[in-house]
Formats: structure tokens, C-alpha cells, sequence
């Protein structure tokens, strides 16, 4: 009877492990007063590194001063506190919802911090705001044809000798 509420047990919950839902989120908000900048990485939130990425900035600003063109916006990408990109943020051209796009790779798997800081270009047009997000990239770069072709060839190596040891010992 332990036997069987053993095996009940771990079935469960093995199903519940596989089944239960997983948050996601598709986009990062970050707010400092009246301004909310909403930050989305394509592709789908979940780039590959050594891959081109864009980050996206959408802009809401509750007292309506805040206009991209009035900014002099700063995005700087750090990984484990050593800044490796910097660049100003100019307003998209084309239609989009995004407010503005920076193109970006990111060099590994790794937590990297985004920050945003936008400062007037001319005096009381808007608030000066400081923003951050932690961004997290899980993905593992593609495996180059080469790389694959020598794993393959050592896997049917190993599966050789494990293969030559059983039937010379068993």
C-alpha cells in the first residue's frame, strides 16, 4: 500500500510541476514621479546572445510636458556594474507604438542593467526622471555546425564504447 501512495505521490507531483502556470511578463515598467517609461526587448522578451536585439521605450508622463524631441535621453547598458553601451535615444520614425528603439547585442547569458536617465533640453519642459530595469538573458547562443558535428561524433564515440564494453564484459 506504501508502494502504490509512494508512486500516486510522485505522479502528482510530477504533473503538477509540468502543468502549473509559469509568469511571464512582456514588458517592464519603471516609474519615478509622473513619469512611467515602459521598456519591451524583441525579440519576444527573451533575446539570444551574439543576436541583434531592440529595446523598445514607450513613454507616459501623467503631466503631459514630456515629448521625446525636449530630451536629451541616455540608455546605458551594464553587465556585473561595468557599462559596455551607451547611446541617446531618438524618437522612432515610422509607425510604431514604441516611442523610441535602440538596436542592441547582448554579449552573454547574463542579468544586465538598463538605465534610462532624460534630462531637458531646455529648462521646466518636464521633469528630469532616473530609471532602471534588471534584465535578465536565460537563452543559450545557437551551437555552430561545427560545434554540433564534434558532439555528435563524441556522443556515437562514447555510445561505441559503452556498447564494445557490454558485449566484451557482460
Amino acid at each position: 500500500m506504501k508502494k502504490y501512495f509512494l508512486s500516486l505521490s510522485i505522479l502528482f507531483l510530477v504533473c503538477l510541476f509540468l502543468f502549473s502556470p509559469v509568469i511571464t511578463y512582456a514588458h517592464f515598467p519603471s516609474t519615478e514621479g509622473d513619469m512611467t517609461v515602459t521598456l519591451h526587448v524583441d525579440p519576444n522578451d527573451d533575446p539570444i546572445p551574439t543576436d541583434q536585439a531592440n529595446l523598445y521605450f514607450l513613454f507616459e508622463d501623467k503631466a503631459k510636458k514630456f515629448a521625446l524631441a525636449k530630451c536629451n535621453c541616455i540608455v546605458t547598458v551594464s553587465e556585473q556594474g561595468n557599462q559596455i553601451y551607451q547611446k541617446s535615444l531618438f524618437a522612432n520614425t515610422g509607425n510604431s507604438i514604441w516611442g523610441a528603439r535602440i538596436p542592441f547585442i547582448f554579449p552573454n547569458r547574463d542579468v544586465y542593467q538598463i538605465s534610462l536617465k532624460g534630462e531637458p533640453k531646455t529648462k521646466n519642459a518636464f521633469r528630469p526622471f532616473s530609471l532602471q530595469w534588471n534584465f535578465r538573458v536565460d537563452q543559450y547562443p545557437p551551437v555552430s555546425p561545427l560545434n554540433s558535428s564534434l558532439i555528435i561524433f563524441g556522443l556515437v564515440i562514447v555510445v561505441g564504447i559503452v556498447i564494445f564494453l557490454c558485449i566484451r564484459f557482460v
